[in-house]
């Protein structure tokens, strides 16, 4: 008599592997790490994703570090180094990051203590920056459901790698401009638009 085949169950627990999902992109968290901790100042540095104001999924970089205005200066340096994708849209400085037993970053109870704002990111007003197009001011609000506030950055507002890449294109389709993305990356702010928007200025 044959004997039927075991039947079994199977149990799916997830990804072996830390790689990211973006906007269809799929980003090893490591590849972004590496280049983050290559930085003077930077201990270390762990790469997650939420979904910040907007509700659509973006990268967040959380950094060891005890200089607070290092985020920006990496978030360029980053720029130069990554692909516009894997440019993470929030970075945060924290005098350290949360461990395991095993002296491990714990990614799990960093996601759960996240603060989405960076240190030093500013009140959001309302008021647009001054010279600023109205339609511009539009576009900027469709990206990140935030007003074009001068205070605020893009990535800190709710924007993401997608959403600085269709507002740059409708902007320099629209002023026949030529403003580069990673330029919008070392300075992603509405003042950074209106002096590119303005005859003579250079951003």
């Amino acid at each position: 008599m044959r004997e039927r085949p075991r039947v079994g169950r199977l149990v799916f627990l997830g990804r072996a592997d830390n790689q990211l999902n973006v906007g269809g992109v799929r980003l090893e968290p490591a590849e972004v790490e590496q280049a983050a901790t290559r930085m003077p100042g930077v201990r270390a540095a762990a790469l997650l994703t939420d979904r910040g104001t907007s509700g659509r999924p973006r990268l967040v970089l959380h950094v060891e570090t005890d200089d607070t205005g290092l985020p920006e200066r990496l978030r360029r340096q980053l720029a130069d180094l990554l692909p516009p994708a894997a440019v993470p849209a929030l970075i945060t400085a924290r005098p350290a990051l949360p461990r395991t037993s095993s002296g491990k970053i714990d990614r799990r109870a960093l996601a759960a203590a996240s603060n989405p704002e960076p240190a030093g990111a500013g009140t959001r007003t309302g008021v647009a920056q001054p010279g600023l197009p109205e339609v511009v001011a539009g576009w900027w609000q469709e990206q990140t459901r935030a007003p074009a506030d001068g205070a605020r950055d893009f990535f800190a507002s709710g924007g993401d790698s997608l959403g600085a890449l269709l507002l740059l294109q409708q902007i320099n389709e629209k002023y026949g401009t030529e403003i580069q993305l990673a330029a919008f990356y070392a300075n992603p702010t509405t003042r950074f638009l209106t002096t590119a928007l303005t005859p003579g200025s250079t951003p």
